[in-house]
């Protein structure tokens, strides 16, 4: 489950699974991680996840100072749910590293009734008008994932020594957990455009914003060899992520939160379900802003070499 986040390196349960369904003659103990790929190795292991988001749109905006404001939901009713692309590629080496880049397109439309009286830039509103209004949103994610602790691990943190302990899944004894807490560093473009007409009074406003976003946050991920529980996994991750970002400008911010799990039916392959929040405030000019949020279920694919 890539989440937008470091859970693309492949579980080495997997690779044991795969190996004994193959009928391969037990390996001696130190060979085993040799010949099944664990993904604390110095491999390199690339992912590719495309999916749905199907998501809806909350928030509020405002257009100038002292302009009325509009609900997504209550003025606009540009709230229903959309299925949006969302699509992920990551590069994971040395046990610890992964590079990201990622990316979501979203766009929905609809038309409500106004519940206040007031100018919305230079449109008129009063209260019963009918808005016609769009939202498009899409971002373009770079992100860096550093894993700082494996407790499962033969080598715990980046910078320790390995323990000499077996490590996950290279044979009998050996661990069917790799549970990783990992620090999350990102840049990213995010590019807004809203308009809304007027079709009770007559006219119409709208507006445009891009802006470069820097992030940092956090995340765990846990695989897991289900075993004769699940036998139709290989391995299953189960992932959390979460963090904040500036673009140093109008005190515009975004939040993002993600959850999932994904459930790998070959080692190569798996199916993703998960939430996703992207929570944003942009202001395109002085004491103008949107403040809300896109968020819903997401599903997918995963596909690693």
């Amino acid at each position: 489950m890539c989440l937008f986040g470091a859970n693309v390196m492949a579980c080495g349960v997997c690779w044991a699974d795969a190996a004994v369904q193959q009928g391969a003659a037990p390996a001696p103990e130190r060979e085993a991680s040799a010949l099944m790929p664990p993904p604390w190795d110095d491999a390199l292991h690339i992912e590719i996840s495309p999916g749905a988001w199907f998501a809806r749109l909350r928030g509020t905006t405002q257009l100038s100072p002292g302009s009325v404001t509009l609900d997504a939901e209550t003025d606009l009713s540009v709230n229903s749910n959309e299925t949006s692309f969302t699509g992920e590629a990551w590069v994971s080496w040395g046990g610890f590293y992964s590079v990201g880049v990622s990316g979501f397109s979203f766009e929905t439309s609809g038309t409500g009734t106004s519940q206040v009286t007031g100018t919305y830039g230079s449109m008129a509103v009063s209260a019963g008008d009918t808005l016609s209004s769009s939202f498009d949103a899409w971002m373009v994610n770079v992100e860096f994932d550093y894993t700082i602790w494996r407790p499962f691990a033969d080598q715990v943190t980046p910078w320790s020594e390995p323990s000499g302990r077996k490590p996950q899944a290279a044979g009998p004894g050996g661990s069917s957990a790799d549970l990783r807490f990992n620090a999350i560093a990102a840049a990213g473009w995010l590019q807004t455009d809203f308009s809304t007409s007027n079709s009770t009074a007559g006219g119409s406003e709208s507006w445009d914003r891009g802006a470069f976003f820097l992030q940092a946050g956090g995340g765990v991920d846990l695989r897991i060899n289900p075993g004769s529980t699940l036998p139709i996994f290989k391995c299953i991750d189960v992932g959390v992520a979460g963090g904040v970002g500036t673009s140093f400008t109008r005190d515009e911010y975004i939040v993002f939160v993600r959850a999932g799990i994904t459930g790998y039916v070959t080692p190569n392959v798996g199916v993703e379900f998960g939430y996703r929040l992207l929570n944003f405030e942009v202001s395109p000019g002085s004491g103008s802003n949107w403040d809300g949020s896109i968020q819903g279920l997401y599903g997918g694919m995963s596909v690693r070499f």
